[in-house]
């Protein structure tokens, strides 16, 4: 699985010559106001460590929903992945976080902040190499 990541620099204009549009493109307006659109259509669940080999990770930002799969490989020391969760934006009521295989794999917080939290996601040490590891991350409805 290709790994793609993205940036994202204009913070605030600062009468800055080379922004061409202080309006569109900072996180700010010309009052100063954070675009909250913009934030939202930046910030994404995603897992930035994973213990094993990558098959698939993907995120809507419609609906919130995020899926992880990955295979369990030797050369992989590590048992705990990690998922970044924006929580404010996309789990402003929780959510909820499916594991398979369900009995082998657990997952607990890491750490966590305003508006967003970091889990671990264990599995089993006696797992054997190729199996095939699920997250699944859905918003909590009201």
């Amino acid at each position: 699985m290709p790994a793609q990541g993205w940036s994202y620099w204009t913070y605030k204009s600062f009468d800055d010559i080379t922004t061409q549009n202080s309006a569109t493109e900072t996180f700010f307006d010309e009052k100063g106001d954070l675009q909250q659109a913009k934030v939202k259509a930046l910030a994404r669940t995603y897992a930035p460590t994973i213990a094993g080999k990558p098959d698939h990770m993907h995120f809507s930002p419609e609906s919130g929903e995020f899926d992880l799969t990955y295979t369990v490989h030797r050369t992989v020391s590590s048992l705990t992945s990690q998922v970044f969760l924006q929580t404010d934006l996309y789990y402003p009521n929780g959510f909820s976080v499916r594991t398979l295989p369900a009995r082998q794999v657990k997952w607990q917080v890491n750490s966590q902040g305003e508006g967003w939290i970091l889990l671990d996601v264990v599995h089993d040490s006696d797992l054997t190499e190729g199996t095939q590891i699920s997250v699944a991350i859905a918003p909590s409805s009201v």
